[in-house]
């Protein structure tokens, strides 16, 4: 597991979030990379949750 991906699962706990929203999240996470055809973590230009949801 990546370190961003357990970072965000961490934060989703710490939040009191669901696991099935967690899981969604994090599936998502998923997806993202895929559609790049990339990390995540490869070349970050600093997205955050609310600038992705605002």
């Amino acid at each position: 597991m990546t370190p961003l991906r357990q970072r965000l699962i961490d934060d989703l706990r710490l939040r009191n979030y669901s696991p099935r929203t967690i899981e969604t999240y994090v599936g998502c996470l998923v997806r993202f990379s895929r559609h790049f055809g990339r990390s995540h973590q490869a070349g970050r230009r600093r997205l955050t949750w609310g600038g992705l949801n605002g």
